[in-house]
């Protein structure tokens, strides 16, 4: 079931028909009014959802053909990235239509952080990319390994919180 909780009360959204919420389902907020939602249910199940009216109805976007989404990410209603095996999936308009940018390894996480840039963590490390997945450079950090389902988050442009089982 997805709820939405409004005034500190948690009700029910009731248009949304997923063939099954489980622990592959994410779901993604791009403002006040703005969600996207995956699910993950099978390997030939995948489907996103939009709402641009704070989660009152869902429309289902169109995606390509992917084996598996890690996650997914947006700055805003239009633009969203998500992350399947060693490639990245890009829009700009809403997902009308989709980049793919390959890479040489596993993406375990990709956000965005502005128009241009993008974060990732892969099992060599994590990358930053300043020009949306083109190029990629190693960002450092001194005794920590990235294992396991690593997990970041950031709160604003100056406070973000890297997890994962490796240390």
């Amino acid at each position: 079931s997805i709820l939405k909780n409004e005034n500190d009360s948690w009700k029910f959204v009731s248009n949304i028909t997923f063939p099954a919420i489980t622990e592959r389902t994410r779901v993604q907020l791009a403002g006040e009014k703005d969600i996207w939602i995956i699910s993950n249910q099978r390997s030939d199940i995948k489907q996103l959802y939009k709402s641009t009216d704070g989660g009152t109805t869902f429309d289902e976007v169109a995606i390509p053909e992917v084996p598996f989404i890690y996650n997914l990410s947006s700055l805003d209603e239009s633009k969203l990235v998500f992350s399947s095996y060693d490639h990245l999936f890009l829009t700009t308009d809403g997902g009308e239509t989709w980049l793919k940018k390959d890479k040489d390894n596993l993406i375990r996480q990709v956000i965005y952080l502005d128009d241009n840039t993008l974060l990732s963590l892969t099992v060599e490390g994590m990358l930053i990319s300043k020009d949306l997945g083109d190029n990629w450079t190693s960002v450092s950090i001194p005794n920590f390994r990235i294992e396991g389902n690593p997990g970041i988050r950031f709160f604003n442009e100056n406070v973000g919180f890297l997890q994962s089982s490796g240390r």
